[in-house]
């Protein structure tokens, strides 16, 4: 009797909710994680008409089409029962500016310029030498050294050398290798070896090299270390 009743009252709840079709529609779409994208654009890219029902929703291309929009690097959609689609975002962290030409391009902590630039970047570190006259040599040698010059920053940071909000500049010179102009401090990286480079900065630090003072730092010779004051006007180059 009891697995009758059940049963009964199964097929009744089932037998309301299809002859109630609003209680199959997507009501709600909520974006988790979603920090500088906000939620009309994101609304729009997800694309999901007014009507679809829940088993209607294309999971999937919700996903894909929230992906198109710039500050979303990945994004995976659920259902909420018994009305939302739930979709789960990973931003890309704004990690640099790319001065490209005339174009100020936001750079992820991936290397990829993903956005342009406006006054709530112009804090972050900014890369130049970077754009498209080294496109125009190889493909892949501005991303590698955008990369490379992220890489730079981050280990800075990482070891207390050189905090990353304290970076104005880091240039680029596919002879010379990266200059980083930090404060009043600019030091200066080869191309080749950058782990090897940093391990000798840390050196010099630990033996009482204050990166807060004027001083051009130049790592870029294999087996000597270039230290110098800078005075009031002068500037490192690259």
């Amino acid at each position: 009797m009891r697995l009758r009743i059940a049963a009964a009252a199964t097929a009744c709840v089932v037998g309301l909710l299809l002859g109630s079709p609003g209680g199959w529609l997507v009501e709600r779409v909520v974006f988790e994680g979603a920090k500088e994208a906000d939620v009309p654009s994101l609304r729009h890219f997800a694309d999901l008409r007014n009507g679809t029902t829940m088993w209607g929703v294309d999971l999937d291309a919700v996903a894909h089409g929230v992906e198109r929009h710039p500050w979303v690097r990945e994004a995976q959609a659920r259902r909420a029962w018994p009305d939302t689609v739930v979709v789960e975002i990973v931003e890309h962290h704004a990690a640099a500016l790319l001065h490209d030409g005339g174009r100020l391009l936001v750079v992820s902590d991936e290397g990829r310029p993903f956005l342009p630039a406006d006054a709530r970047h112009l804090d972050l570190p900014h890369l130049t030498g970077f754009g498209g006259e080294l496109g125009a040599l190889h493909p892949d040698l501005s991303p590698l050294a955008v990369r490379q010059a992220l890489w730079l920053v981050a280990e800075l940071d990482e070891r207390g050398l050189v905090a990353r909000d304290h970076i104005g500049e880091i240039s680029f010179s596919r002879s010379s290798g990266y200059r980083i102009h930090a404060g009043p401090a600019e030091i200066a990286f080869g191309l080749h070896d950058l782990p090897t480079q940093i391990d000798r900065l840390a050196e010099l630090v630990a033996g009482g090299l204050s990166l807060s003072s004027p001083h051009s730092v130049d790592l870029g010779a294999p087996s000597v270390v270039l230290v110098r004051p800078l005075h009031a006007g002068s500037t490192g180059g690259s």
